[in-house]
């Protein structure tokens, strides 16, 4: 990927690494070789449109205003899916599952999950309110329905659930098939805060919930966490997080991959903070 996106270069991209959305003009996508293409989205969408990219980088979806519709990169018109009214609108959280073939949409209510394929849907009553979730590898939802309580769906249809009140403010939870990740609010009043207790981001063992790993950044705001500058993007290996920062006062967003074992950083590419940017993770999972 490009050390800063988009790319110099401009052409023709069919699976992209990259997309980013300004909310008003400019929507585009940039392959692996730094290539950027504009991206014209449906008219009337609003610029409080939420627009993100598959996780195999052959599909884009978006919506707003004018309701929700997919497309494929490699060709082909965008397509317009009926959804209940209360996914439709500005401000929707879209969340492409694992396999790009099928994605959540949720505001505050119950959220829905499209099949792409079929545009089958099935509404989720456990993704209702303020609940922080995630699907694993094998599509099975993480989530926390209240304050303090860790739910995980189990393949026999059962569920599990943990009390987790010490590691509560967890927000946009990755989970893998051996742990889970989020951006960890900072829940103390004290001034100034302990190291642990500044926003930040944690790694836990999915079973045990045993910390594998705790990242604190160096600025004592809260607004990385609940103003979603800090987010945890996806695991690329069984120790490897991919996360995003825009650090406070600053013009670019930063992507990171973050080692929860030897605590080591590295920038894998940075962008205008006046944009928006969704990646393929199944892309950078590659060598």
């Amino acid at each position: 990927m490009s050390p800063t996106l988009p790319g110099a270069r401009t052409g023709t991209v069919t699976t992209a690494v990259a997309l980013l959305d300004d909310g008003q003009e400019q929507t585009m996508v940039v392959g692996r070789d730094g290539v950027a293409q504009a991206l014209n989205l449906p008219a009337g969408l609003g610029r409080q449109r939420t627009v993100q990219l598959s996780p195999d980088g052959s599909r884009v979806a978006a919506v707003g205003i004018t309701g929700f519709f997919w497309r494929e990169l490699d060709g082909g018109d965008w397509r317009r899916v009926e959804v209940p009214d209360t996914v439709t609108g500005e401000g929707i959280e879209l969340t492409w599952l694992p396999g790009s073939g099928s994605l959540v949409l949720r505001s505050h209510l119950p959220g829905v999950r499209i099949d792409l394929e079929t545009d089958g849907q099935r509404e989720l009553p456990e993704l209702n309110g303020y609940v922080a979730w995630a699907a694993d590898p094998a599509g099975l939802l993480t989530y926390t329905p209240r304050r303090g309580e860790l739910v995980s769906q189990e393949p026999d249809g059962e569920s599990r659930s943990v009390i987790i009140t010490p590691l509560e403010s967890l927000q946009r939870l990755i989970v893998s098939a051996t742990s889970l990740a989020a951006a960890r609010a900072n829940s103390s009043i004290a001034s100034p805060p302990a190291v642990d207790d500044r926003d930040g981001l944690i790694a836990l063992d999915r079973d045990t919930l045993a910390t594998r790993g705790y990242l604190p950044v160096r600025d004592s705001s809260s607004s990385y966490v609940d103003g979603g500058a800090l987010s945890a993007r996806a695991w690329l290996d069984d120790d490897t997080v991919l996360f995003s920062v825009h650090p406070l006062q600053a013009d670019e967003a930063h992507l990171v991959t973050w080692d929860v074992e030897s605590g080591e950083l590295r920038r894998v590419t940075s962008w205008s903070g006046t944009y928006s940017a969704s990646f393929a993770t199944e892309l950078l999972r590659e060598p």
